[in-house]
């Protein structure tokens, strides 16, 4: 081989390498964007520390970033000189990439994972259509390559515009195979009915049966008179007629509803499950549960204490860090209320601050699991129940929602229906369930008016304690007037709070002084939860006194109690 011909060889291999690291930077380029549109739900936290509408600013960097990079590669494709100038600008460019995927890195954990494909799922074929076509129509054509290489590409980019878009549609498809995504969890939801509720991965109508006095009864899940269609079922049933009883859930799956008829296709059927009798139990013993925030293996290793010594379980909000679409709903709160109560003991449901934060419209999760409002009231025995719906304690919106809600109306609907409600015997365990104590805290007009007609009922209400969560720690307050005179256990932790997760944690920018920019990324991004953090507290009622019981990881317990 003479010297040309080396050269050359050299030239060739310099430009394949060069072909290949323009094409890496284009997709690692493209890439980051698509993700940090899914993930941009974290990215809210830099813009509280920074300024409103960072986030989004960074997003549009992302794309400008990503439109570069695919020049330089179709530029690089055709054979077009690269000036030096314009390398040095892909290098900053490449840098801003590893910049934009370390913020990635931040905000990723499982459920954003999670949430990430859900999300690119809807925009898949615009995102395939808005890169794809250009290079299709504009760089292809124009690739000085062999016709084998062509044909290599062309086969390729088939295989996976096909193949990607198929999955795509496939997604949007119901499930060949039809079966639970959630076993049955029953709620007490006032009126003295249970709903019992479970959920499968396709549409379907639903229905229980069980045995009452030797009959057997079969109650569908029912809406306006007609066998509701949906993947959550909640199907309602005398409380009497279900204590101490066994029954099965059943689904059939709907494969078509039309103005005239339908199609029906497979039943599916549980286990039978048993449900305990503890509505007049003396002394029940209650699990308040809340703020397991998307970790459901925080209720793995509590379980069997709830399942055999709880007679009712509180389920106290946020299940999640927030909910992006049904699938969450079922997988992350059914799903974690089925493991602490097995189908076996009965619960109450409380709505919390992050079952607001959603795409899937949770403001209608009561409604999914049977209630008729989220505020109501439960009689169980010598125990009453009153449950407020807090969600944000706020009285206006808060940074987060960026002007989606307003508290104050709804607040108002609630003082106004607890002003209506009768003052209780003192002799009745009265007990207040809310997520959020912070609704009584002081705010300004007229969140405040509103919070002085609640404390006014409240001091004339007979109220003996209350369970909150929210705060992610269990104790207990003693009696206080600018409190309306209840005690108050909180949702039982053990290290509560928030594990950050950050550039310094992983070295990248060990020693570094932080501007405001850094300082928000080190320091304020709350995006990885405590997995040794457990808000589970097992709480004893009787007539006398009230014992509250904490649970942590290693099974051990920690006890208070006060005497009524």
């Amino acid at each position: 081989m003479n010297d040309q011909n080396k050269i050359n060889c050299k030239i060739k291999l310099f430009r394949i390498i060069g072909v290949f690291l323009a094409v890496l930077a284009a997709l690692i380029a493209v890439s980051a964007p698509i993700v940090n549109y899914g993930l941009r739900i974290g990215y809210v936290f830099i813009d509280r520390e920074v300024f409103k509408g960072f986030s989004e600013i960074l997003f549009y960097v992302m794309i400008a970033n990503a439109l570069y990079n695919i020049g330089i590669a179709a530029a690089v494709l055709v054979k077009k000189p690269i000036p030096i100038v314009i390398i040095i600008i892909s290098c900053i460019s490449f840098l801003l990439s590893v910049f934009c995927w370390t913020l990635n890195y931040i905000a990723v954990e499982e459920a954003y994972v999670e949430t990430v494909y859900i999300i690119i799922s809807d925009v898949f074929p615009f995102l395939a259509a808005l890169f794809g076509v250009p290079f299709l129509l504009l760089i292809f054509p124009n690739l000085r390559i062999s016709t084998k290489t062509r044909n290599i590409i062309a086969a390729i980019l088939t295989v996976f515009f096909v193949g990607t878009l198929s999955i795509t549609a496939i997604m949007k498809v119901p499930p060949l195979v039809f079966q639970f995504a959630a076993q049955p969890v029953v709620f007490d939801i006032g009126t003295g009915k249970y709903s019992v509720v479970f959920a499968t991965n396709a549409d379907a109508q639903a229905y229980v049966t069980y045995t009452y006095n030797g009959e057997l009864k079969t109650v569908y899940a029912n809406e306006a008179g007609y066998k509701s269609i949906g993947k959550i079922h909640a199907v309602k049933i005398p409380r009497n007629e279900l204590d101490g009883n066994q029954y099965t859930a059943h689904a059939t799956r709907v494969l078509e509803r039309l103005s005239y008829g339908g199609k029906l296709g497979k039943t599916i059927n549980t286990k039978t499950f048993t449900l305990k009798n503890t509505t007049d139990v003396v002394e029940p013993k209650i699990v308040a549960a809340s703020d397991w925030h998307f970790r459901l293996s925080l209720l793995d290793s509590v379980s069997k204490y709830c399942r055999q010594d709880a007679d009712l379980v509180i389920f106290n909000g946020d299940f999640a860090d927030f909910y992006v679409n049904e699938q969450q709903i079922i997988k992350y709160f059914l799903c974690g209320a089925f493991i602490l109560t097995g189908g076996e003991v009965p619960g109450i449901f409380v709505r919390g601050n992050h079952e607001v934060r959603c795409n899937e419209k949770i403001e209608d999760l009561g409604r999914k699991i049977g209630l008729t409002n989220m505020y109501y009231q439960v009689r169980r025995g010598n125990n009453l129940f009153t449950i407020f719906d807090t969600a944000e304690s706020e009285g206006g919106d808060q940074w987060e929602h960026d002007g989606f809600y307003d508290m104050v109306p709804y607040f108002a609907e609630q003082v106004e229906w607890f002003e209506g409600l009768p003052v209780p015997d003192i002799s009745v365990n009265n007990i207040v369930l809310m997520h959020d104590h912070g609704f009584t805290s002081t705010h300004d007009k007229p969140h405040a008016d509103l919070v002085q007609r609640f404390k006014n009922k409240a001091n004339a209400f007979n109220i003996d304690f209350s369970v909150s969560g929210h705060s992610h720690n269990w104790r207990i307050n003693a009696p206080d007037s600018a409190n309306f005179n209840f005690y108050r256990i909180e949702d039982g932790g053990l290290n509560g709070g928030h594990v950050i997760k950050t550039l310094a944690d992983m070295k990248l920018l060990h020693g570094a002084k932080s501007n405001k920019i850094l300082h928000a990324i080190l320091n304020h991004i709350v995006l990885k939860k405590n997995t040794e953090s457990y808000r589970l507290s097992l709480i004893t009622v009787g007539n006398s006194k009230v014992i509250f019981v904490g649970i942590n990881d290693s099974g051990n317990y920690s006890s208070d109690a006060f005497t009524k």
